[in-house]
């Protein structure tokens, strides 16, 4: 029961955020030219805003949209752009505002994913630290079930060698397994482009789940979440545990 407890308790202090990168059906052709300086992109983001903010139920002020060249769009006319969260507690509430925002946009309000695009969600809790941080990786490298479950889902590869590499979490693995440490904190850096890491913010960042969202199925984003949720009480077994490997 105690373990109930404390499980329940680290899950209602975690924080979580997510970045998502999406398009914007007709974003120039509706709101101005293809003027990634100008007023025309004013007016865009403006839009943006307050469609984010009413679907996500989010003060204006808190809602923040770039532009993202990087990204690919299906039509030239489609506006690509960035959306960085505000901190979240991680409660149902939250959860729930998230799973229906997501599915509004992509489903009701002119706005689409395609593989170029990112969702990078982010993880806390109080006075998370980079050990911590290194002690969830480390963890997570030798929990095969959980592992897998994070890089592939319901089918669909969330790992990218160029955006969200998983290579090194073989080596930690490897490194534990067989008990040498020597150059075991080479693996742990704030390199941007791994599955997981340490982010520069402070938090974990799992960059994996980039394309879950394509199939613009409901369905399919409940399961995310539901999965997410499920990390985040693994993260807060993880975080009590005296041993790794039985060392």
């Amino acid at each position: 029961m105690s373990e109930i407890l404390l499980e329940k308790y680290l899950a209602s202090q975690f924080k979580f955020g997510f970045e998502l990168e999406a398009f914007l059906n007709n974003g120039w052709s509706d709101y101005g030219s293809t003027d990634y300086d100008g007023e025309d992109e004013e007016n865009i983001r403006d839009y943006l805003n307050e469609l984010i903010s009413n679907e996500f139920g989010l003060p204006y002020k808190e809602i923040e949209i770039k532009g993202d060249a990087s990204l690919n769009p299906s039509d030239d006319e489609d506006y690509p752009f960035e959306w960085a969260t505000p901190t979240m507690t991680f409660t149902p509430q939250n959860l729930k505002r998230c799973i229906t925002g997501l599915n509004r946009l992509i489903n009701y309000r002119g706005i689409y994913t395609n593989y170029t695009c990112g969702f990078h969600v982010h993880l806390s809790f109080p006075d998370m630290s980079d050990t911590d941080i290194i002690w969830i990786i480390s963890q997570l490298a030798i929990d095969d079930e959980m592992f897998n479950k994070l890089i592939n889902f319901k089918g669909i590869d969330f790992i990218d060698e160029d955006y969200a590499d998983s290579n090194f979490m073989d080596e930690i693995k490897e490194s534990i397994l067989s008990n040498n440490f020597k150059w075991l904190s080479s693996y742990f850096t704030t390199e941007k482009y791994r599955a997981f890491h340490i982010h520069q913010q402070g938090t974990l960042e799992w960059r994996g789940p980039r394309n879950f969202m394509n199939k613009r199925e409901l369905q399919t984003i409940k399961d995310f979440f539901k999965l997410l949720h499920e990390f985040v009480l693994w993260i807060s077994k993880a975080t009590v545990a005296k041993s790794i490997n039985e060392i």
